[in-house]
């Protein structure tokens, strides 16, 4: 694994399997779903062991086109794990990440639209040509302040 490059799902996915076999005593896997497309979302639990009472959660790849956020998330998650460099914070913390929030949009983001932003989700919704749209904008999916700025009732809207 290296941060030279913006990684596929299937890259990304191995390592994450990878490190979990390797550092077994410091990472656990974590099955949380599986994204409309079939893959599995997975959760790397990164702790040093004992019970803390504290947790904090690291997301990346919500939206599609933004291949810097789970690079980002990897990379700290290699340092958590890979490093001795931050387990003063795994002293007082569990550490959930998931790298690839949206992997479906993702990778269409990768292979077939590189400003797609949403995730590949079917809406049951059609264009004005009768084409099916798809997907919907992630964070704008949790029940806090549902519906705010930027939110629309436009299945098909691109961005």
């Amino acid at each position: 694994m290296n941060w030279n490059n913006f990684h596929s799902y299937e890259v990304l996915d191995r390592w994450m399997e990878c490190l979990a076999v390797k550092f077994g005593s410091k990472v656990e896997l974590i099955k949380i779903g599986q994204s409309s497309e079939g893959r599995v979302l997975k959760v790397a639990h990164v702790k040093l062991g004992g019970n803390s009472t504290q947790s904090v959660f690291v997301d990346g790849g919500m939206h599609a086109r933004e291949w810097a956020s789970p690079a980002s998330v990897s990379f700290i998650l290699h340092k958590l794990v890979e490093t001795s460099e931050l387990d003063h914070l795994l002293n007082k913390y569990d550490i959930f990440i998931l790298p690839l929030a949206n992997p479906d949009g993702y990778m269409y983001s990768r292979d077939h639209d590189r400003m797609w932003r949403k995730t590949r989700s079917r809406t049951g919704q059609s264009s004005l040509f009768g084409q099916e749209c798809f997907g919907v904008d992630p964070n704008r999916n949790f029940g806090y302040r549902w519906g705010g700025h930027g939110a629309s009732d436009n299945a098909c809207k691109v961005s």
